[in-house]
């Protein structure tokens, strides 16, 4: 017992480290303001004013950590971790934290010193350098989808990110591609919206929200010369057809909603906000401005794909089924997008994901599951129930 607690009072010694690596500003001397009076709104008089510095740094952890910050040599007069005052010390969850003081006095006589009981690094705030934490699992920025130009000349990057406190941003990047050194060039942020190529170009095009009205812009990717395809877009989600003579719109339905009073669940996912609201889909002639209908119902409706010539769409539908595995059913239509003439292909799936055509729009191209199409994909012992995240192409 006696030498256990010699072991775990060894684990548990505080250590005390000398921060050598200081980025030091000033000290910079403030000027007195204009005296508007003499006295402020409480009454006080203005003080003489002072000669103020700021150090930085940073602190890394592993684990757990009380951390307590030693200044010596000057007046401290703040001191913050990752922007939060704090006062002397600071409990630390396992991370990368910035560190910073502002005192008076002769910078050249501070020191620092941070004390834990172990499992510490202090560095320079200009080493970017640091452990993968779960910060960077939740905040990193996420790449989402990334489309070539039609010269290979450019790139449309779509990322987003989760910032502390729960919201997100999206944004589409637009890269100039070096051809000779195969690298990305300069990134210039140009929407937070839908991005996409025009056909046979390097124009991209884009939804611009004006007084009353939203718009379809193109915008040279070279030069940034604009011009507005469409004046006045209808409402719901616009997308351009690869012909770029029409425009495929999304429409969202408001479902039922509960009698006032009674709390009311049609199935588990009616406990999420908007799942009785229901998307269909229509047909934007750019030239005529005329918005034709191409789905209606009240199951979802999506487009997977529409062909090279935009003359084909592939639509997918979902239905719910929650007597049995799968509890969700898909249907995957070919349809034509002028006589909306419409032809099965896949009939209530509950392993279909997705849909795309071939480049020439004679073929079809399917992801799934193993057990997608009456179980053509499996490869696992009779019995066995293969794995529904094994996505496999048809």
């Amino acid at each position: 017992m006696w030498l256990m607690a010699m072991t775990v009072c060894g684990m548990l010694a505080a250590e005390t480290i000398e921060v050598t690596n200081l980025k030091v500003a000033g000290p910079y001397v403030q000027k007195t303001p204009l005296l508007v009076d003499s006295t402020d709104v409480q009454g006080k008089r203005y003080s003489a004013p002072d000669t103020l510095g700021s150090a930085t740094f940073v602190v890394e952890n592993t684990s757990y950590k009380n951390v307590k910050f030693d200044v010596k040599g000057v007046q401290m007069t703040r001191l913050a971790v990752d922007g939060n005052e704090v006062h002397g010390s600071a409990f630390l969850a396992p991370n990368r934290h910035a560190v910073e003081l502002r005192f008076k006095g002769n910078p050249d006589a501070l020191k620092v010193s941070v004390t834990a009981d172990g499992g510490i690094t202090v560095g320079s705030p200009d080493d970017d350098s640091h452990y993968y934490t779960i910060e960077d699992v939740l905040h990193a920025r996420r790449y989402s989808r990334a489309d070539m130009s039609p010269t290979g000349k450019y790139l449309l990057l779509s990322t987003s990110q989760t910032l502390p406190g729960g919201r997100s941003v999206a944004e589409t990047r637009l890269v100039a591609l070096d051809a000779k050194k195969h690298t990305l060039g300069n990134a210039t942020t140009i929407a937070a919206g839908r991005v996409q190529w025009m056909p046979h170009e390097d124009r991209y095009t884009l939804v611009r929200e004006t007084v009353g009205k939203r718009q379809l812009v193109a915008v040279d990717a070279a030069t940034g010369a604009e011009e507005v395809l469409v004046d006045r877009l209808p409402d719901g989600d616009a997308q351009l057809a690869p012909s770029g003579d029409w425009m495929l719109v999304v429409t969202r339905a408001e479902g039922p909603r509960e009698n006032e009073g009674v709390y009311e669940v049609l199935q588990p996912e009616d406990r999420q906000a908007g799942w009785r609201s229901r998307m269909n889909l229509a047909r934007y002639d750019i030239a005529t401005g005329i918005t034709q209908p191409l789905t209606f119902g009240h199951h979802n409706a999506y487009a997977s794909d529409i062909s090279e010539d935009g003359r084909k769409l592939l639509v997918m539908t979902s239905e719910s089924r929650l007597t049995a595995r799968p509890t969700s059913l898909s249907t995957l239509y070919l349809l034509d997008a002028e006589t909306l003439e419409s032809r099965v292909l896949v009939e209530k799936d509950g392993f279909l994901e997705g849909a795309r055509f071939s480049p020439d729009g004679t073929k079809v191209l399917l992801a799934g599951s193993p057990e997608c199409l009456n179980g053509v994909g499996m490869n696992v012992p009779e019995g066995c129930i293969p794995n529904s995240t094994d996505r496999q192409l048809y």
